[in-house]
């Protein structure tokens, strides 16, 4: 069986490692996994095609439809894998041609990422939902993203396909260079340095922190377009001795699994995988009550506890609580997302277009 997965870019930060996750499993299971990246970027683990654009607009959506015409008259698939639905417009057009089993998995909650839009990306997102008849399959990765797709695009049918986790491998954690691990209760964040994620509010928080808590530190692990401005805030509030940025690593389930818990403070997501990776990793977490994902993962504050509101004052409170808890074994939390395995996950991607 050959799969391709369709994404903006290798580097498209929660969406690109779930897809990760999805292909290794794919690969372990003797089927051929191929990538196509919109823009220009490589992964040396997988197969990848690339489009080539430095950017990727409305131009670049129009060129692209031709570009996919192109590739798919010289490549079958058994299954193409298309995330989010920007890209999947011009896919699931090109793909009205060749009829390729295909799945459209927007990983987002789409009427939140759409609430500060402009009339045209409303318009354009619109379009998306005309051409999804041309797909198998239009998916999102939880219960609420699926119904904010549905009350967007109306009259369309959309199941609920989990982001997978990989489960944490018993290992030697390996050695962490930070000397804060040493002396100190250190809370974790991990993701990309974006506005949709709110770092900026998890700093306020911090400056609450450091006036009642000499010995709690957060480090954050990730990179992104704010990482500038985020230093500068830290600096601004003399939170040097409190805020870490650490940028990116090559093993955050290590920190994780060090850490105390995991802060999320983001305003949207479809199903936030950095979740399931602080559960993976045995580790509860402190998060804001987006819409869709959260409430599904942490339960009713049984793995961690969600905020009230996107206030620093109650996401503080929401912070004293989790370390004031009683810590409970890693395995608890391990337990929890075994559902969201690659195996389960995989096969609930190859039953939905019936190749169980």
């Amino acid at each position: 069986m050959k799969i391709l997965f369709i994404q903006n870019s290798m580097d498209a930060g929660g969406v690109s490692k779930v897809n990760a996750i999805l292909a290794n499993e794919f690969i372990r299971k003797n089927y051929k996994v191929e990538f196509l990246s919109f823009k220009k970027s490589s992964d040396s683990r997988f197969h990848v095609h690339s489009f080539n654009f430095k950017k990727y607009k409305v131009l670049e959506l129009f060129v692209s439809f031709f570009k996919l015409m192109f590739f798919l008259s010289g490549n079958k698939y058994d299954l193409i894998i298309s995330s989010s639905d920007l890209i999947s417009l011009p896919v699931c057009l090109a793909n009205s041609f060749y009829k390729n089993r295909l799945i459209v998995n927007s990983h987002t909650n789409v009427v939140e990422h759409l609430k500060s839009a402009s009339t045209g990306k409303v318009l354009l997102y619109r379009f998306c939902g005309l051409a999804h008849r041309y797909a198998t399959v239009v998916a999102n990765v939880s219960s609420g993203a699926v119904l904010a797709s549905q009350d967007f695009y109306k009259n369309i049918n959309i199941i609920e396909l989990h982001n997978p986790v990989e489960p944490l491998v018993e290992r030697k954690i390996s050695e962490l260079k930070h000397e804060w691990f040493e002396n100190n209760r250190v809370i974790v964040a991990c993701g990309r340095l974006t506005k949709s994620k709110n770092y900026e509010l998890m700093i306020d928080v911090m400056k609450l922190v450091a006036t009642r808590l000499s010995d709690v530190r957060l480090i954050i692990l990730g990179d992104g377009e704010l990482y500038e401005s985020l230093s500068f805030k830290v600096k601004e509030l003399k939170l040097e001795n409190y805020v870490c940025l650490l940028g990116k690593v090559n093993n955050p389930v290590d920190y994780m699994s060090s850490s105390e818990f995991l802060l999320h403070t983001s305003f949207y997501e479809g199903s936030p995988a950095v979740l399931l990776e602080a559960m993976s990793a045995g580790i509860p977490a402190v998060t804001t009550r987006f819409k869709s994902g959260a409430e599904e993962i942490i339960g009713n504050d049984v793995y961690g506890i969600i905020s009230n509101s996107f206030k620093a004052d109650d996401v503080f409170d929401s912070i004293l609580k989790m370390l004031e808890r009683e810590k409970l074994p890693k395995s608890f939390y391990q337990n929890s997302v075994k559902q969201y395995s690659p195996v389960a996950c995989c096969n609930s991607y190859l039953n939905s277009v019936g190749l169980s």
